[in-house]
C-alpha cells in the first residue's frame, strides 16, 4: 500500500493529518497528507449523496 493509499484510508476514517506516520522531512508525509485530503473529500461527497 502506498503512502497516498494509506492517507486516503485515514481520511475516510476521519483521522487527523497530524497523526501522519512519516517524519516531517519525508516526501511520503506530503503524499500521505494529500491522500488524507482526498479521502476526506470522497467521504464528504459520499455523505452528501446519501
Amino acid at each position: 500500500m502506498t503512502a497516498v493509499q494509506q492517507g486516503i484510508e485515514a481520511g475516510r476514517q476521519g483521522d487527523d493529518p497530524r497523526t501522519c506516520p512519516y517524519p516531517a522531512e519525508s516526501l511520503l508525509r506530503t503524499a500521505w497528507i494529500k491522500g488524507v485530503v482526498r479521502g476526506r473529500r470522497e467521504q464528504h461527497d459520499d455523505d452528501a449523496t446519501t
